[in-house]
């Protein structure tokens, strides 16, 4: 379960609880992915790649990181986080990370796209500990599928 502790207020100044990081299943199958990628072994399947950016999205707005994250290649990133939103099942938060997308692409004004991803972050947080909870049985069942022996071959 993630640990709430003291408070702090986010790039848009509201207050949130500081977040403690991901859950444990989650931490352990990122760690398996980092030490194979470090390891040199083979490229990161698209399971991991989707953990990984799903996780790095997560972290990002839950440090208060998310509008400074955005400030370069925003498009790409935000479409990276709504396919691995997708991918772990939280369709919603991908569906609010589409919303962002379109307006960020209709809007040539700095104080709309700050506003936007204000919005975005806020929608995010609330998120919280559902995301955190979508993204451990992502985790979970990428580990337990990479655990399964193959199939018999017929």
């Amino acid at each position: 379960m993630t640990k709430t502790v003291p408070s702090r207020k986010t790039a848009g100044g509201r207050v949130q609880p500081r977040w403690d990081g991901h859950l444990p299943g989650t931490r352990a199958a990122l760690e398996a992915v980092f030490r194979r990628a470090v390891s040199g072994a083979g490229q990161a399947s698209l399971q991991e790649r989707v953990l990984a950016h799903a996780c790095e999205f997560r972290a990002v707005t839950a440090n208060g990181g998310l509008v400074q994250y955005l400030q370069t290649a925003a498009e790409r990133k935000l479409a990276e986080a709504r396919f691995a939103l997708n991918e772990i099942g939280a369709m919603e938060v991908a569906a609010q990370v589409s919303t962002t997308i379109v307006g960020l692409q209709r809007t040539t004004s700095a104080k709309r796209e700050s506003a936007l991803l204000l919005k975005l972050e806020q929608d995010l947080l609330a998120a919280g500990q559902a995301l955190d909870r979508l993204i451990a049985r992502y985790a979970s069942n990428m580990t337990d599928n990479s655990a399964a022996p193959p199939p018999l071959a017929r």
